[in-house]
């Protein structure tokens, strides 16, 4: 999983706006409504007392950490003999921690290692919920003395787990069958049914984790997938020493980039190395270097659409300086927007670029006679485009295209994409989708915008914590799943990072943990979202 910084967007918008916005002003919550009390709420009691056999529960969470689940490209089903153990263990852990999850629900495995669920609900008419996440991590070779603690110890330890998974993503995983197993000791049965799909290759693609779930439920219509994605921001957003926004803020990712492989392709006169046609433009190296100039030099082109449109204008919603939230909450106006997506993509650096375009990155550049003293006759550039959700390979291929011809007609195109994906759909920010998550986000995470010193309890408001839309540059494994639930996928994984002390860098890198108190406050969120969509008499948030 990959997570982009929203600390640009800031930078960008106030030069646009203000140039230097000279007051500093208070974070306001987006929503002030209270959602009430336990005392006021019967079932709020489940979310916010004391986990049930709250010991257990962190154990069950730290078992699944020593298990090196690494998936592996071209293993059968992804999984290397060296890696079977470890899948299979950790199966066996799972099963064995949660005998209520497999007693209640039906369990089934996918291509011997993906894990299918269901909860069956009492109405059938209802569109299921669905809950994905992976079991897979990435490998942990890398610098392992440079880890406080083993990488696959699951220690508990200075108020934190620490291993490999604890954030991506056996920290969702294992939350989402704690919630199930929390829900059934209190005896509650939904109404919709639950879906629960574990894939287990995801960092390598999800072709035969993901994908096949995904193929399993052809002709299942959800009312809503949640996916890991998003997350809550502790820190606050400055410009400078101007404070322009005070954390916690959540967002949560309702679009994603998806992933094309092209390869370009010229051929150029050889010959004898002591005799280079120098000067004459002909050579494959003087055409790759005039391939590699014109992509950098002509980036495709800004275009500012949803979600980013939609980040900008809940962001709008929060600033109390009335000229820069006037332009915010006006990202989508058809005289302003061309502009703001041409000064996000050419001030906001990569981070902000990538929100803004579809972006083009040479992995590889191939060339070589077959001799020291041999001029090529070919070379290729292997490219890796990451594009918007709009961008479609039509379009990737045109700008190559247009790019390449005006250099040499002969220049090929070729998109060599191993797996193409289904057409990525962006779920709207005002649909009942997303406003279930995001009213359970506040009801569980708003007691951390409580001043400080102030009491942090749960079921108390405070200030609502912001919620806002996000586009993810990276991707998911609920890229397979737009074809059964286009526009309803809400992506979010319940742990916050404080940025500017670095805590992204623990994604995919070293001393990965997550505090004690954030898995127990995971637990409460999927409980209580399981509760609000599939279990909640009320049912009109979502039609069927």
């Amino acid at each position: 999983m990959n997570i982009i910084s929203l600390r640009s967007v800031f930078v960008v918008l106030v030069a646009i706006g203000v140039g230097i916005w000279p007051r500093t002003r208070e974070f306001l919550g987006l929503f002030q409504q209270s959602f009430g009390s336990p005392g006021n709420d019967e079932t709020l009691a489940l979310y916010y007392d004391d986990i049930a056999e709250k010991e257990s529960c962190l154990n069950r969470f730290t078992d699944a950490l020593k298990s090196a689940t690494i998936a592996t490209v071209g293993a059968p089903n992804h999984v290397s003999p060296e890696a079977k153990g470890a899948f299979d263990s950790l199966h066996k852990d799972l099963q064995r921690h949660f005998p209520r999850v497999w007693k209640s629900l039906r369990v089934d495995t996918v291509h011997e290692y993906s894990l299918l669920m269901e909860w069956k609900g009492a109405d059938p008419s209802l569109d299921p919920i669905v809950f994905i996440s992976h079991l897979d991590v990435v490998p942990a070779t890398e610098r392992v003395d440079a880890w406080t603690y083993p990488p696959f110890s699951g220690t508990v330890a200075q108020g934190y787990v620490w291993g490999r998974g604890s954030l991506d993503t056996k920290f969702t995983a294992v939350a989402i069958l704690e919630a199930v197993n929390q829900l059934l000791i209190k005896g509650f049965e939904p109404k919709r049914s639950i879906l629960i799909a574990f894939g287990h290759d995801e960092e390598i693609g999800g072709h035969k984790g993901a994908q096949a779930l995904a193929d399993k439920l052809e002709g299942v219509t959800p009312a809503l997938v949640v996916d890991e994605g998003g997350f809550i921001v502790e820190d606050n957003l400055s410009l400078g020493k101007t404070v322009l926004a005070r954390g916690p803020f959540a967002v949560l990712s309702t679009g994603e980039k998806t992933a094309q492989n092209w390869k370009v392709t010229v051929r150029g006169e050889g010959g004898h190395a002591s005799l280079p046609d120098t000067g004459s433009g002909k050579t494959v190296a003087a055409k790759l270097a005039k391939v590699i100039a014109a992509l950098e030099a002509n980036p495709l082109p800004t275009k500012l659409e949803a979600p980013t449109t939609d980040l900008l204008k809940s962001m709008g919603e929060v600033m109390s300086f009335w000229p820069l939230r006037w332009i915010l909450q006006h990202a989508d106006h058809p005289l302003l927007n061309p502009i703001m997506g041409q000064m996000m993509g050419s001030m906001g650096g990569k981070t902000l670029g990538a929100l803004v375009r579809s972006t083009v990155g040479i992995v590889s550049v191939l060339a070589g006679g077959n001799a020291d003293n041999v001029l090529p006759q070919a070379g290729s550039l292997n490219i890796n485009v990451r594009t918007l959700p709009s961008d479609s390979r039509e379009s990737v291929h045109q700008y190559f295209e247009m790019l390449t011809k005006s250099i040499d007609e002969t220049i090929e195109i070729e998109d060599i994409s191993a797996v193409v994906y289904p057409e990525q759909t962006v779920t709207p920010s005002d649909s009942s989708q997303f406003n279930m998550v995001k009213g359970v986000v506040q009801e569980i995470f708003s007691y951390r915008t409580a001043e400080k010193g102030a009491e942090r309890k749960h079921g108390s408001m405070h200030h609502a914590i912001p919620v806002f839309p996000m586009l993810l540059t990276g991707m998911t494994d609920s890229r397979w799943y737009h074809r059964i639930a286009p526009e309803k996928i809400i992506r979010f994984s319940p742990f916050s990072f404080n940025i500017s002390r670095g805590d992204l860098s623990m994604l995919h890198g070293v001393n990965e943990k997550v505090p004690v108190e954030e898995y127990y406050d995971a637990v409460r969120f999927f409980s209580r979202l399981m509760y609000k969509s599939a279990v909640d008499k009320d049912q009109s948030w979502s039609t069927t």
